[in-house]
């Protein structure tokens, strides 16, 4: 699990580019994915980050 710091540095390096990337790599997937994907994991910390940054991303 990333610290509070490094989600911080991921954000603050999406800010520079306005969130505009052609790709995003993590061995986790953003909640609504890992929802569909398994309805019984539940969501966390991690899950709940990379799912505000899915929604804010243009790939």
């Amino acid at each position: 699990m990333p610290i509070d710091e490094e989600m911080k540095n991921g954000i603050n390096n999406l800010e520079k580019v306005n969130y505009k990337v052609d790709y995003i790599i993590s061995h986790c997937c953003p909640t609504s994915i890992q929802t569909l994907l398994s309805p019984s994991n539940k969501r966390d910390i991690l899950t709940d980050y990379l799912q505000g940054i899915s929604e804010k991303c243009e790939f």
